[in-house]
């Protein structure tokens, strides 16, 4: 069912019951496996943490960028899409249009509160190791010294590649042999 779809029966509702109700009818997966649930958890975090940042020399490369206001959105949208058979991208419309239209009638708080909480709890707790995860690997200082060393590695390796390649051998295997003497 479109969101569309499912929003003009939606507000056809009478009560908060009946919307509630309703709402629940299309709660479809009580348990989502974990290799999943950390999948979407990835997709999230890669999403709303980092940007693609164009270099001088034309290549991309990801930046570190935190961006709550996204993962809040993406968790909300992915409720949808693990947990129910409400279809969003089916009516044209954009990811912030879906999201607005289902967040204005409360649907991401009903279909919270009609999952199973111990389901929802974990689907959370494991977004959130991702997140952490993803911060002490990329923003924590041990983090930035890794990169930095991996980066100055490649630097040196870049700059010294050239001068290695025009190395005369047997000339470095002579000097090698008189510092010996």
């Amino acid at each position: 069912m479109t969101i569309s779809e499912f929003m003009a029966i939606f507000n056809e509702k009478a009560t908060n019951d009946e919307k509630e109700a309703f709402v629940q009818e299309h709660i479809i997966d009580k348990y989502i496996p974990y290799e999943t649930k950390a999948d979407a958890a990835l997709a999230i975090i890669n999403t709303s943490y980092f940007t693609k940042v164009k270099n001088s020399d034309n290549t991309e490369t990801r930046e570190f960028n935190i961006n709550s206001v996204s993962k809040y959105m993406l968790t909300c949208l992915s409720y949808l899409q693990l947990y129910t058979d409400i279809e969003r991208g089916k009516d044209g419309t954009t990811v912030l249009q879906d999201f607005n239209t289902l967040n204005e009638a409360g649907i991401f708080d009903m279909i919270a509160r009609n999952m199973n909480q111990r389901e929802l709890e974990e689907y959370n707790r494991v977004i959130k190791m991702v997140s952490d995860d993803t911060i002490a690997n990329e923003y924590d200082i041990h983090g930035f010294v890794k990169k930095q060393v991996e980066r100055f590695g490649k630097l040196v390796g870049s700059t010294l590649a050239p001068i290695i390649e025009n190395i005369d051998m047997d000339m470095l295997q002579e000097i090698v042999n008189k510092l010996e003497k």
